[in-house]
């Protein structure tokens, strides 16, 4: 009988015109997001000097023919030597010949150093980038630990990453990963787009059946009050997961056929050079998108009893977008551990690369584990736990 239950609340779902409409307008709107960075021209004293698609594609070239090549002397030689090409007296060193023979085939590394430097001593020493291999890695290993202080770790925690940082693999090696570094940079909108697909979608699943005094008949009949209730649970969870599967599939396809699937395996260290974890970019990318979907779960089961709760369509939506827009402006300091830590963990902010691989850590038991570790766990419980508080209040008309 649950079987049957769930797939007429399935029909019913889908057979609603809105989430049609949002599921095309939500699926384009990804699809131009992922290909945007391919758009656009960049100018140079007011006239184009070359389009954003020349660049993407001279960036990916650059770096596919600098992979596997290790991020040490002898390539931080290279780029000092190739800054000394320099013509004496250019103002403007990157619009001549010298830059783009020398520099242009660097500039993945050089932009990656920069990067480095800039976060641990501001821009006194990027040009020339004339450090060698120990102060790089010094000055990574100075910025990793200084990120441990600021969010005030505990020693314990302190004392778990040291241990992780030792065992990294250095130097580094460096590995074009451009597709999977997509992925991760759209991660955090594709759970906005995701909690707002949500909130139109399934807002009323619940409280229309009060709106159209419905509530009663349905509650009269033999399931009504049993099984039909996890009937449209079932259906809601299992539809929102079928929308982020197929919007992000989409936004994901565009993304991997543009920039490539390569670099799965290169150190994720390349795209977060200041993470401390042993991650590939491919097994970074599938836990982003394993917190993504449960996320999605939680946000689900959430609009879902808060519909039920409410009674009322807009009111649930309001809310559900309400708290969107909170956590976007909303930031609680470091110092405030607990609130801050609770705070980051609801879904619009714990999908988010810099959350996702957050320092914080969780203790249980005596063990610790990461924010991506335990806290899709956690949303699962909480799921359950509200599924069973909507059952309570499910049936009441009043």
């Amino acid at each position: 009988m649950f079987k049957a239950l769930y797939f007429y609340e399935m029909k019913k779902i889908w057979g609603r015109k809105l989430i049609w409409i949002v599921l095309v307008i939500m699926a384009a709107v990804v699809v131009v997001s992922a290909y945007s960075p391919m758009t656009g021209n960049a100018y140079t004293n007011g006239k184009v000097s070359y389009s954003h698609k020349e660049i993407q594609e001279r960036k990916m070239t650059n770096s596919r023919a600098l992979s596997g090549r290790i991020l040490g002397n002898v390539l931080l030689n290279e780029i000092h030597e190739a800054y000394e090409k320099q013509p004496v007296g250019v103002e403007q060193f990157t619009l001549t010949e010298e830059y783009e023979k020398y520099l242009i085939p660097l500039e993945p590394v050089i932009n990656y150093v920069w990067d480095i430097m800039d976060a641990y001593q501001g821009s006194a020493r990027l040009f020339p980038l004339d450090i060698s291999e120990e102060e790089l890695y010094e000055a990574r290993l100075f910025c990793v630990e200084e990120r441990w202080t600021s969010n005030f770790l505990t020693a314990g925690e302190r004392e778990y990453w040291e241990k992780k940082e030792a065992r990294l693999d250095k130097p580094f090696i460096w590995q074009y990963a451009g597709g999977y570094e997509r992925i991760m940079e759209n991660i955090y909108t594709w759970i906005v787009m995701a909690v707002l697909m949500i909130a139109i979608c399934f807002s009323k699943i619940f409280s229309i059946e009060h709106s159209q005094k419905t509530s009663p008949l349905i509650l009269s009949s033999r399931l009504g009050r049993g099984i039909l209730y996890y009937a449209k649970i079932a259906a809601g969870i299992t539809s929102s997961l079928i929308l982020g599967m197929v919007v992000f599939g989409l936004g994901a396809s565009v993304i991997f056929g543009i920039w490539g699937f390569d670099g799965g395996n290169g150190a994720v260290q390349m795209f977060i050079p200041f993470c401390s974890e042993s991650l590939s970019m491919g097994e970074a990318v599938l836990i982003c998108l394993w917190v993504l979907f449960m996320g999605i779960v939680l946000s689900t089961v959430f609009t879902m009893v808060l519909s039920e709760k409410c009674k009322n369509g807009v009111g649930t939506m309001s809310i559900v977008v309400g708290i969107l827009i909170l956590s976007g402006f909303l930031y609680i300091p470091e110092q405030y551990r607990v609130v801050s830590q609770l705070w980051n963990m609801i879904p619009s902010n714990m999908t988010a690369v810099w959350s996702i691989f957050d320092v914080w850590l969780l203790p249980v038991f005596g063990n610790y584990f990461t924010m991506w570790q335990i806290v899709p766990f956690i949303w699962l419980f909480l799921s359950v736990a509200l599924v069973l508080y909507g059952k309570r209040i499910y049936g009441k008309i009043l």
